[in-house]
C-alpha cells in the first residue's frame, strides 16, 4: 500500500469538484436547449391559429413563468397594432396602440426587445407591469408585439434562458402564425 500524499488528495477533489461543476453546468445547458426545441417545435406543429395560440400561452406559462400576455399585429399603414389574442390581461386595454407609443408601441416601432429582468410590477396591462416585450419578425419586417407582464410569484426573475427563449419567440411566433392562418384559409 503506498502512503497518499495529502496535496495529491486535495488537488484530486477540486478537480472532481470542478468536473461536477461542469458537468452540472452542461446538462443544464442542454435542458435549456431542449426548452428551446420543444417551443419551436410546438409553434410550427400548430395548423391552425387557435393552436399557434394554445401553444404560445403554454410556453408563456410554463417556460417564461407568466399567465399575461398580449399579442399584436403590426398595422403600420394606419399607424397602430392591433390585438390578436390576450391571457390574463383586460383586452379593452389594448384595442387600439399607436405605433411608438408606450413600450408596446415603441417596440413595434423600433424592432427592439424590451426586457425588465425582474419582472414587471404594478397594475395589470399597464406598461410597469411589462416584463417583456418582444418584436415579431419575419424576415428583417416587424409584423408584430408579443407582451408579456408579470411573472409568477415562485419565477423571480428572468434568467439568461429567458432571453434565449425570447429570441425564438422573436423569430419563430410570427412566421409560425402567418402559416397557420394560411394553412387554415386566413381565419385567426
Amino acid at each position: 500500500m503506498h502512503p497518499v500524499d495529502e496535496e495529491q488528495l486535495l488537488e484530486a477533489l477540486r478537480e472532481n469538484a470542478r468536473l461536477t461543476e461542469r458537468s452540472l453546468a452542461v446538462e443544464q445547458q442542454v435542458t435549456d436547449l431542449a426548452s428551446l426545441y420543444v417551443a419551436v417545435n410546438s409553434l410550427h406543429a400548430a395548423t391552425e391559429p387557435s393552436g399557434v395560440l394554445a401553444a404560445l400561452r403554454e410556453i408563456v406559462a410554463n417556460l417564461v413563468g407568466s399567465e399575461e400576455f398580449a399579442l399584436f399585429d403590426s398595422d403600420a399603414r394606419n399607424g397602430h397594432i392591433r390585438l390578436v389574442a390576450a391571457s390574463g390581461v383586460a383586452a379593452f386595454r389594448f384595442e387600439a396602440i399607436e405605433i411608438g407609443s408606450g413600450i408596446i408601441g415603441t417596440v413595434a416601432e423600433t424592432g427592439r426587445s424590451y426586457v425588465r429582468r425582474e419582472g414587471g410590477s404594478g397594475q395589470s396591462g399597464s406598461d410597469e407591469s411589462i416584463t417583456a416585450c418582444l418584436p415579431l419578425r419575419i424576415g428583417t419586417a416587424v409584423t408584430g408585439v408579443l407582451a408579456i407582464f408579470h411573472l409568477l410569484p415562485h419565477k423571480g426573475a428572468l434568467e439568461d434562458p429567458d432571453l434565449d427563449l425570447f429570441e425564438v419567440l422573436s423569430a419563430h411566433l410570427a412566421p409560425a402564425l402567418q402559416f397557420a392562418r394560411f394553412y387554415h384559409g386566413g381565419r385567426t
